[in-house]
Order: structure tokens, then C-alpha cells, then sequence
């Protein structure tokens, strides 16, 4: 027998797929992304792990780089060299890190590590917000949670020297960095990143990979970090298809980072020119931003079906709710598809979801 959420469940998956538009992740459509050369495996070296390693590397001049299979168990096996090279035990997170949300507190069960957390959930890190009380720091870029905000670059380099100045690591979780550069003026990768210890990148959500990660630093936190990764689990007996996957979305997809930022900025004037609502942050800083709803996560979902059904949008798969509030949030993450269609049509799905049309 079906049960009635399985039942539910299939049916808004057919109600998705009869969408023209979906914004849900993944944000590129894969056959479009991968055609000519980016598709072709003959132009892909033939060690395409080592050369995914070494592009990365270079990108973000640090000594060395390996290729994981999840951001999980990376960010994770950086958690535990800093607990070991500081012989500390508390880490600096900021309450809507990843570690804290969406890892069943992997951080406390597998390594022993205690959260110290810094700053407050509706803003980005300061450098005033470190506790001296923490070994090590990890520092999102962007923050998720808050719609894809940056620190200034003056706030970012202050909490460079907070830590380097006191000898703690900072390690960058940089989930989504790629549409950083140009908030910060089109600096490099390597500018906005120097003067870390390490940093962590996903493969899959921004360059459409099928999945993986990559962790960066110095030669010896890389050799450390690759013993960790066998002991973790992560060592694949084969990790090239997943490597020629993110060499793929690095030429495809990263040339066009600045575009879907840009995209992002007309989609949120577009969104505010009609519902009057205010996106977060406005303008946005990277390629995603959220909508502030006025009502909570199940009617919000019970509503996104009624949009999908009658203007063939399908807005999101989740939506957020910040702790204290009854209110959530719809997140949007401009890639492929979303820089593919007219602003207005998304812009009209949002209007109808909140009830202004």
C-alpha cells in the first residue's frame, strides 16, 4: 500500500517536471552545459583528478589542493589538522555554519570538537565577533543562511589579521565563492583568499558537477589531509568521472559567474519593482539572494504547488525558516536556467506566491 506521503510526494514530483522553468538545484540543465568541447571526454587529460587539483590550486595560489568526495568530510578532516596543530578543541562557527545545521553535529560525534559560535544569525562575521576563547575559525564566504552575504572587503581583511595576529587558523568555507569576485571588485580568487589557512570549495552546486569538493592549503596540511581522507573513507578506488565533471563546469560555467551575478541583480529589481518586497541582501552580493515571506513553510510549499500549477514555475523544493520566527524565506540561486528566463516570469511566480497576484 502507497502511503499518503509517498502519494504526496509523487505528485508534486509531476508537478514539478510539468513546470517549464524549475529553480530548484540543480541550477544548470546538464545537457545544454556539457555540449562541444565542454562535453567532449576526448579533451580531458587522462589523470583529470590531478588536473582538476592543479587548476584549482593555481586559481587560488595555494601550495596544493585534493579532491573529496563530499564538503562534508573535507571541512571535517580540516577541523581535525587544526585541532591537532593547535592541540585545541573549539572551533569558531558562525550560527548558521554548515557544521551546525546540516551535518547531525558530525563536528561533536566523529572528532570530539566543541562549537563556539560568533555573531549573530541575521548578520555577516566581524572580526570583533571572534572569540578568543576558540582555536580556530571557520569563516563562510557567503553566508548561505543569509542569502549569499559577504563581509566588506575592509571586514574581510580584519578578520584576517583578528586571527592571524593570535595565530589561529582560518579556514574559508567556500561553498559557493564562485560568485564572489564581483562584490569585491573583481578581485581575484587568490586576492579574497590570501592570508587564509585553508579553504574548502564545492564542485557541484555552482559548476554543476555531479558531486565532490576540494580542500586547499599547504603542502603539509594536503599530506596530512590526504592521510585523513583514507581514514575518513574518501579515498575512491575511482574519482575521475566526478573530476571531469568539475573540470567541465570550471570551463563552462566559471567564465560565466559574473553574468549570473548580473542576473541576480535585474531578478531582484525585478522581484521588488513588483511585489514591493525587499530581497536580502538587496542588491544581492552573489548569484543568490532570498525572498522574506509573510507566512510560514507549509503554506508557503501548499502555495508554490498552486504557482507551479498555474503559471508552470516551480519556485523551490525547501524554504527557510530562521530560528524565532514563524515567517520563512524562498532562496533563489541564479545559474543556467534562471539566467535563461525572462526576470518577469519569475518575478510574476513570486508576486503570485505571496498573494499580490
Amino acid at each position: 500500500m502507497v502511503s499518503s506521503t509517498q502519494s504526496g510526494s509523487e505528485g508534486r514530483e509531476r508537478l514539478k517536471r510539468s513546470c517549464s522553468v524549475d529553480l530548484s538545484f540543480p541550477y544548470h540543465r546538464y545537457e545544454q552545459s556539457h555540449e562541444g568541447e565542454a562535453h567532449a571526454t576526448v579533451s580531458l587529460p587522462i589523470d583529470c583528478t590531478r588536473d582538476l587539483e592543479t587548476n584549482l590550486s593555481e586559481l587560488f595560489e595555494f601550495e596544493s589542493a585534493l579532491w573529496f568526495p563530499s564538503g562534508t568530510m573535507a571541512q571535517l578532516v580540516a577541523a581535525r589538522i587544526f585541532m591537532q596543530a593547535t592541540e585545541g578543541s573549539r572551533a569558531a562557527l558562525h550560527p548558521t555554519s554548515h557544521l551546525l545545521l546540516h551535518e547531525a553535529e558530525a563536528y561533536r560525534h566523529i572528532l570530539g570538537l566543541e562549537a563556539v559560535e560568533m555573531g549573530s544569525w541575521n548578520r555577516t562575521v566581524l572580526a570583533s565577533d571572534l572569540p578568543d576563547s576558540a582555536a580556530f575559525a571557520f569563516l563562510e564566504l557567503p553566508q548561505r543562511h543569509n542569502g549569499g552575504a559577504l563581509p566588506t572587503w575592509d571586514e574581510l581583511q580584519a578578520i584576517k589579521r583578528a586571527t592571524s595576529g593570535v595565530g589561529k587558523p582560518l579556514h574559508i568555507d567556500g561553498a559557493r565563492i564562485w560568485g564572489c569576485r564581483p562584490f569585491y571588485d573583481n578581485r581575484t580568487y587568490a586576492e579574497i583568499v590570501h592570508g587564509c589557512s585553508s579553504l574548502y570549495v564545492s564542485l557541484y552546486k555552482d559548476l554543476g558537477a555531479s558531486s565532490g569538493a576540494a580542500l586547499m592549503g599547504s603542502r603539509e596540511f594536503i599530506d596530512q589531509a590526504c592521510i585523513w581522507r583514507v581514514r575518513h573513507g574518501g579515498a575512491l578506488v575511482n574519482s575521475e568521472p566526478q573530476a571531469a565533471d568539475a573540470l567541465r563546469g570550471l570551463r563552462y560555467h566559471l567564465p560565466q559567474m559574473e553574468r549570473y551575478v548580473e542576473v541576480a541583480h535585474q531578478l531582484a529589481q525585478a522581484i521588488v519593482a513588483q511585489n514591493g518586497c525587499v530581497t536580502s541582501p538587496h542588491p544581492p552580493h552573489v548569484n543568490m539572494f532570498r525572498v522574506p515571506l509573510p507566512f510560514g513553510v507549509d503554506q508557503a510549499r501548499s502555495r508554490r504547488d498552486a504557482i507551479a500549477a498555474s503559471h508552470k514555475v516551480w519556485l523551490s523544493d525547501n524554504f527557510w525558516q530562521a530560528p524565532n520566527s514563524t515567517n520563512c524565506e524562498l532562496e533563489i540561486t541564479v545559474g543556467e536556467i534562471a539566467s535563461q528566463t525572462d526576470p518577469d516570469v519569475i518575478a510574476n511566480a513570486i508576486s503570485a506566491l505571496i498573494g499580490i497576484r
